[in-house]
């Protein structure tokens, strides 16, 4: 999860990272949220695309909440598999 409520502005090189992070994360079964981006960097995101591979979250908060629910999906998903 990477909060980003401190970040103002995104640059090229940023945006490149943020890719290469994600393409990381995937290639090792994970995924990364993106928690409270300003307005700014929303749409910078969007403008490349970035924001349909990511999960944003408003808040980080709300990110926290996601990853939970997708623990217990994943937990529930697992029992269900073993119980077979």
């Amino acid at each position: 999860m990477l909060e980003l409520s401190g970040v103002e502005m995104i640059d090229s090189a940023g945006l490149g990272e943020l890719a290469l992070l994600l393409t990381w994360a995937r290639a090792l079964g994970c995924t990364i949220k993106l928690a409270a981006p300003n307005h700014r960097v929303q749409e910078l995101l969007a403008l490349t695309n970035l924001a349909s591979v990511f999960e944003i979250h408003p808040t980080l908060e709300t990110a926290m909440l996601g990853f939970r629910q997708q623990l217990a999906k994943d937990a529930l998903t697992s029992s269900h598999q073993r119980s077979r």
